[in-house]
């Protein structure tokens, strides 16, 4: 969320511009581009009315659901095919260390500046390192894509698009997004903003619907001009920022 500079409201209902983060035009471009060839036709998008946002459907309580300590390997994933989309994001998710893995938040503007400056090899490269911590980090994926594009690695380029395109696929099966009571079911907010991308939508404003779950509804336009807003489930996200918040001082909320 930081990337993103998003104010998130703490109680009931609150809406906030998001700073989206800047990017120059040579990347935006080959992003636009990466996702325009890809095999995969991007998703129809209904821009009807969606059930009003005050809509926060109800779910029985439940115990604290456990994490999986950083002490023990995450689940292998080869990078040069396709993999399990659905059970990786849903190992990852699980994961105490999750924010250390997946969310390296200052590697988007480090990568936008490599790209810009048309040192795409080693742009490449850093998506590729934060691939080998976190194979799910769809946008990642999506950066590693155009730059090895741009460097003449055509094969491995789709590759990373296959599955920038599985993970989103993934996430977009969950729901569809219209109303809080069918969220697309999301594992951190960084896959909503992939999901976003995926679908071809700039995100204008998000705002937080606190009840028995907890939505995310964020406002966004298509390319010609169309407002809608989705509404996403990110759980486990939730899940790992409580158990975050309840760590005591000095202790490590990342379990051994």
């Amino acid at each position: 969320m930081s990337s993103a500079g998003i104010a998130r409201a703490q109680r009931g209902q609150a809406t906030r511009r998001i700073q989206v983060p800047r990017r120059g035009a040579g990347l935006v471009a080959a992003l636009a581009l990466s996702l325009a060839g890809c095999a995969s036709p991007r998703p129809a998008i209904d821009t009807g009315p969606g059930a009003p946002p005050s809509t926060v459907p109800a779910q029985p309580a439940a115990a604290a659901p456990q994490l999986t300590p950083a002490s023990v390997a995450p689940p292998p994933a080869d990078l040069h095919e396709p993999g399990n989309f659905d059970a990786l994001r849903q190992a990852y998710a699980r994961r105490a260390d999750f924010s250390a893995r997946c969310e390296a938040w200052g590697e988007a503007e480090q990568y936008a500046q490599l790209f810009d400056a048309r040192q795409f090899a080693p742009a490449a490269a850093l998506a590729q390192a934060r691939l080998q911590r976190c194979p799910v980090a769809a946008k990642a994926h999506l950066w590693a894509s155009a730059a090895l594009r741009e460097t003449g690695r055509g094969a491995e380029a789709e590759t990373h698009m296959q599955w920038f395109v599985g993970l989103t696929e993934s996430a977009l099966r969950s729901g569809s997004g219209r109303s809080a009571d069918d969220p697309i079911q999301t594992i951190s907010v960084a896959e909503e903003y992939a999901v976003l991308a995926r679908l071809g939508l700039q995100p204008i404003r998000q705002s937080l619907l606190e009840g028995e779950r907890r939505i995310d509804a964020i406002e966004a336009e298509t390319d010609d001009g169309r407002s809608l807003t989705l509404y996403f489930d990110p759980y486990w996200h939730f899940v790992r920022m409580d158990r975050k918040l309840a760590t005591p001082a000095g202790a490590s909320p990342e379990g051994r």
